[in-house]
């Protein structure tokens, strides 16, 4: 999936079915992570410095910490609890690419932040 495909942006909620809304774009701080749960799975939400929104699975495939906790750095959230990267746009730990965490496509519109469910 390109990079435009994971995270759409327009001026009204996706059309069509397969969207669930997430969380306002406000409830995430720049450059930090909002924990959430939806749909019974733990999320973390990421907001860049321009705005760009990526969602990804909250829990570190290493030990467990919650990557929502994290700080991001050059494109990566940094688990709390040990250090190990993550690239937001992929998922897969840069040091290691053979180890990811799921990423998910997401849609802004009107301050809002819509996540693509599957089928």
């Amino acid at each position: 999936m390109t990079d435009a495909q994971r995270q759409t942006q327009g001026g009204s909620a996706p059309d069509g079915q397969g969207w669930s809304l997430l969380c306002a774009v406000d409830d995430v701080p720049r450059q930090g992570g909002h924990y959430l749960v939806h749909d019974g799975r733990a999320l973390a939400v990421f907001r860049d410095d321009t705005d760009v929104v990526r969602v990804i699975d909250d829990c570190c495939p290493h030990a467990g910490g919650s990557l929502s906790g994290g700080v991001v750095v050059d494109g990566c959230i940094h688990c709390p609890w040990h250090d190990w990267p993550f690239d937001l746009t992929t998922g897969r730990c840069p040091d290691n690419p053979e180890i990811k965490v799921m990423t998910y496509p997401t849609h802004v519109a009107d301050g809002q932040v819509w996540l693509a469910v599957g089928d």
